[in-house]
């Protein structure tokens, strides 16, 4: 177990290094969008422009994550960059649902949309990198589904 937690800790280490710097460039774009609101002024709607601002940062993000990952954190050339980009845009796809629903929640509660961003950053953390080891820039989605039908 202690031989597992140190072979995984440099690739979660530059994981979360990567995601700080990521983090920095999603949140002001979504703080700009938010602040300016072009292009979103034609929505007319507080929750419609959170969700688009939620969108467009995220876009960003995962372009700009996907990217230094694949070269710099995992160091993965063994499958297809368009089918990793496939795999990433499942898993980020996920953490983007969760990244919304925490935001609504916050901005109901009575917080401020950046407070559920920032708190949808945290719950992302393990996820997404559990994901992108396992299923982005491991083996792949298909041969995760196939390994765990076999072990069941």
């Amino acid at each position: 177990m202690l031989q597992r937690i140190r072979r995984v800790l440099p690739f979660f280490a530059r994981y979360v290094f990567i995601g700080g710097i990521v983090f920095i460039i999603d949140i002001n774009v979504f703080r700009a969008m938010l602040n300016v609101r072009w292009p979103l002024q034609a929505l007319h709607s507080a929750f419609a422009v959170r969700q688009m601002a939620t969108a467009i940062s995220l876009l960003i993000a995962y372009v700009t994550h996907f990217n230094v990952n694949k070269y710099v954190t995992f160091r993965s050339f063994d499958r297809p960059a368009s089918r990793q980009f496939a795999t990433y845009l499942l898993v980020a796809t996920t953490c983007w649902l969760i990244t919304s629903l925490i935001i609504e929640v916050a901005v109901r509660l009575g917080y401020a949309p950046l407070t559920g961003k920032c708190v949808a950053v945290l719950v992302n953390i393990p996820i997404g990198f559990i994901g992108h080891k396992k299923l982005t820039f491991g083996n792949g989605l298909r041969s995760f589904l196939i390994r765990e039908r076999r072990a069941a």
